[in-house]
């Protein structure tokens, strides 16, 4: 079967990403901006790809169940909804059901 060539090629931009982590969150007063959403298949299930903004810098990070019911509950009906909005973060200990270990994360606190 011959391999098909895809536009993407040209650049390392689709492959690489700059995931945002919980230590590359300052304080809960820094502001994310959602610049773009997308759908990403993790583990066999859909779930919201963010692209944020912060200080001129871009980040990805990947919803899990907690943040989207948190965005839902807010009453964001969509995930494309969160484009525009400002996201703001705390920092939590949580069990890596992968490691069975505690590691940090973020969770969303609050969306302006």
């Amino acid at each position: 079967m011959p391999l098909v060539q895809k536009d993407n090629l040209g650049s390392w931009d689709c492959y690489t990403s700059n995931f945002l982590k919980a230590e590359q969150v300052k304080d809960e007063k820094q502001a994310f901006v959602v610049i773009n959403v997308e759908s990403f298949n993790q583990e066999n299930r859909e779930v919201p790809r963010l692209t944020l903004e912060s200080d001129s810098e871009q980040f990805t990070f990947d919803m899990n169940v907690t943040n989207s019911t948190y965005c839902k509950n807010s009453g964001i009906k969509s995930p494309r909804m969160l484009i525009g909005k400002k996201l703001y973060f705390k920092k939590v200990e949580v069990n890596n059901p992968r490691t069975k270990m505690l590691v940090s994360s973020l969770r969303i606190r609050l969306i302006e």
